[in-house]
């Protein structure tokens, strides 16, 4: 009689695993349906987030919550196996323990042994499900990461191509400085030796155009020479040239060569700044070598 209420008890356990629970006026489905809708859940939740997902930003925190959601669940799964083969095995004993009473009339009695009997089946079928689920969970979790790599890889080329846009527009924009600069460096010094020569100063009377001096009337005159005037504006715009060359070259020099000593050197004093010394007048290390 004892061993027939063990099995009762046991094969009612096995039994409640799969059947809706009820609790303060709520029902919650069974367990492993529990599972399979999170695991569904899960990849719909990746396939939104994909197909919202067209900046070049990758939410990294939201993809770390599918990952380890899927996580959670395949290891909840495992640990249900875990407890399903311990069960298996404990009825499996039960059932073929030789020292049971099999004398008793309770032992032949089909409507109370029979439950106890297809219960070894119901939890064999329950171990195999949540197998099912585990394998449907691995194979989800591996859609999710290649759903993943892809939004990461469509987000790299999207970064990618407005790096182009970007270095696109900076070329352009380099250009446009370029000329500019061509320009500036070309009429900055006719602008300023135009407004020169525009002042009435007796020291620019020698490059005024003398007419006299042609044989056609006597008398001077307000004209400048265009001979001189040409000769000055080439020479000036040589020069400037000159100076543009040299400065530029001595600058990239300095930059290149000394770079380290100026940020060493900047470093210092930012340091000696915060420390409260009192800094004299120190020099950068220019053109040291």
């Amino acid at each position: 009689m004892p061993d027939v209420f063990i099995g009762q008890v046991l094969a009612h356990h096995i039994n409640a695993f799969d059947g809706v629970t009820a609790y303060e006026n709520a029902s919650f489905p069974p367990t492993l349906d529990v599972f399979e809708t999170a695991v569904v859940s899960v990849l719909s939740d990746v396939d939104e987030y994909v197909r919202e997902q067209h900046s070049t930003v990758i939410d990294i925190n939201e993809e770390a919550k599918f990952i380890h959601r899927i996580s959670d669940i395949r290891s909840e799964l495992i640990m249900i196996q875990d407890v399903l083969d311990q069960q298996k095995k404990v009825l499996t004993l039960f059932l073929e323990d030789p020292t049971r009473d099999t004398d008793t009339a309770e032992y032949i009695n089909e409507y109370k042994w029979a439950p106890i009997c297809e219960a070894r089946s119901k939890i064999e079928d329950q171990f195999n499900r949540t197998k099912k689920i585990d394998r449907d969970a691995d194979r989800i979790e591996k859609v999710i990461q290649d759903k993943l790599n892809l939004t990461r890889t469509a987000a790299s080329m999207n970064a990618a191509n407005a790096s182009i846009a970007e270095a696109r527009q900076s070329k352009l924009l380099s250009v446009v400085v370029l000329s500019f600069t061509i320009i500036t460096i070309i009429f900055t010094p006719i602008s300023f030796l135009a407004t020169l020569f525009a002042l009435d100063i007796d020291t620019f009377s020698g490059v005024k155009y003398n007419p006299s001096v042609s044989g056609n009337v006597d008398g001077t005159s307000d004209m400048y020479s265009g001979g001189k005037m040409a000769g000055i504006f080439v020479g000036v715009e040589i020069l400037t040239l000159i100076l543009t060359i040299v400065l530029t070259i001595g600058t990239g020099y300095i930059l290149l060569y000394n770079i380290d000593k100026l940020s060493e050197w900047a470093d210092s004093v930012i340091a000696k700044r915060k420390a409260g010394v009192k800094i004299g007048k120190a020099k950068p290390p220019v053109g040291e070598a």
